[in-house]
């Protein structure tokens, strides 16, 4: 029953042992905030030996990053910052007071060092500065942890895009503390161990490197940390690059697209207007700048030149398949120079055979119509010759029979009158289709040469399209 007792007791004396004990703890806590801080001004930066110097080192952690601004030229960024530095006002003994080792404070209590990103686009303001407090160590160490969101000017070059890279710097200085005041350097490279990957973007390095420059022979530290992102390129082949290269191929059919459908140049037209809608994307996309031009913008305007240019080839083809319908003869020198030069290269040339039209005529041995190329009819109609009398007995005596003679000459003069106008329309009727004829091959000559311009401007397109494009790979590639 005793230990029941003694148990007992343990229980209610406990608690009231550790009330003491945490009230001894703050006691000693406050006690050693109020040594410390007693003769402390906030305002005054540490000057404790002959060096007077103070050396802060930074260590700059890449968090996220939130937004690249292409058109404004801005990189916004989620970022910890961690600064260390000394301050020997800050020291104590720590078997002085209950081993505590470190204290943490609001930062409004202590001198901390006036870390300014240069390059900010931000407004100025050190809310977020105020609002973390600060860890004293008790050698006089002091530590400032502040995760913070930047916003840096970064020079954007899109050369290359949508394949480029970009090199933002972020430059940390003292705003107001030259370098023999405060001393400013890097822990390392930025710290990379906690990035969360961007949709966009992926940070290939980022480099820490510490410069000083000397103005009026004072030196003034700046520590710039080179972020190095390389863009994600897959979504801009899929709806830009690629949808750009259909819409050239497309245009390629308006050539192979036959001339009596009477679409090409609404093809052609359609497939500019595209080019255009494509290109209004790009530039929202990219800074405004004349210096440096985007390739991929080089390519747009080249492509909308080319389909320009085809627009016209269309309607000249167009001008040339619809001649023949207004019965213009082709010139000798185009159907050399188209039908007998392009022509062969292209597989695509015929015969050229003058029709050589022979005209009728009447002479002692009758009409004759002949053609030279194809013989529609031949007609050979001699005129009648008296016979020759072999027997006297068979000759008809014309004066003894002076009636009948007079009958036969009146009768072979309606013939002669009839088959004279036979002759006339049969004439007429040939030289209607000698001239449909005509006609008709010069229409198909008009046509032909059409066919052989649009595989020749076909051809031109292509070249000329594969050349941009291999140009555009060797500028990206060198």
């Amino acid at each position: 029953m005793e230990w029941l007792v003694v148990i007992k007791v343990l229980l209610l004396t406990l608690p009231v042992a550790v009330i003491k004990a945490g009230e001894n703890v703050t006691s000693i806590s406050n006690q050693l905030v109020s040594g410390i801080f007693s003769n402390y001004h906030h305002f005054i930066r540490p000057r404790c030996s002959s060096n007077s110097t103070v050396y802060v080192v930074m260590d700059l952690a890449l968090r996220q990053i939130i937004e690249l601004n292409e058109p404004k030229q801005i990189l916004h960024t989620n970022c910890w910052l961690r600064n260390t530095w000394s301050d020997c006002r800050l020291k104590w003994n720590k078997s002085e007071y209950h081993d505590i080792d470190h204290i943490v404070v609001p930062s409004d209590k202590i001198w901390y060092p006036d870390l300014t990103l240069y390059d900010s686009s931000a407004e100025i303001s050190n809310d977020a500065v105020k609002d973390y407090r600060i860890r004293v160590d008790s050698d006089g160490s002091v530590s400032q942890l502040l995760p913070m969101v930047l916003a840096s000017l970064c020079n954007i070059d899109v050369s290359v895009f949508p394949f480029d890279e970009q090199v933002c710097n972020l430059t940390f200085g003292m705003w107001i503390y030259n370098g023999l005041d405060v001393d400013l350097a890097p822990l390392r490279d930025g710290d990379l161990s906690k990035y969360v990957q961007h949709v966009e973007w992926w940070v290939k390095s980022m480099e820490a490197e510490r410069i000083v420059g000397i103005y009026n022979d004072i030196p003034f530290p700046t520590v710039v940390y080179r972020l190095v992102l390389k863009r994600k390129s897959l979504f801009y082949m899929i709806n830009l690059i690629f949808p750009c290269m259909l819409i050239s191929t497309v245009a390629l059919m308006g050539f192979i697209l036959p001339s009596d459908s009477g679409e090409k140049v609404n093809l052609e037209v359609t497939v500019l207007l595209s080019l255009a809608v494509f290109q209004l994307i790009v530039l929202d996309m990219i800074p405004p700048s004349s210096e440096t031009l985007p390739l991929i913008g080089l390519y747009f305007a080249s492509t909308m030149v080319m389909v320009a240019m085809s627009c016209l080839m269309t309607v000249l083809v167009l001008n040339v398949h619809f001649r023949g319908i207004h019965g213009m003869k082709p010139p000798r020198i185009l159907k050399k120079v188209i039908i007998g030069g392009l022509g062969k290269v292209f597989c695509l040339q015929t015969k050229l055979q003058e029709e050589k039209i022979e005209s009728s005529y009447l002479n002692e041995e009758g009409i004759k119509y002949n053609r030279h190329h194809n013989d529609i009819f031949q007609i050979d109609c001699p005129t009648r010759k008296p016979r020759e009398t072999r027997n006297n007995n068979d000759e008809l005596n014309l004066n003894t029979n002076g009636g009948v003679g007079h009958h036969l000459s009146g009768v072979i003069s309606d013939l002669l009158h009839i088959h004279q106008k036979i002759l006339s329309v049969l004439d007429s009727i040939s030289n209607n289709i000698v001239d449909s004829d005509e006609s008709k091959r010069d229409t198909k000559d008009w046509h032909l040469m059409a066919i052989i311009l649009d595989r020749f401007f076909l051809l031109l397109f292509l070249l000329i399209s594969l050349s941009l494009v291999f140009g555009f790979v060797v500028r990206y590639l060198f």
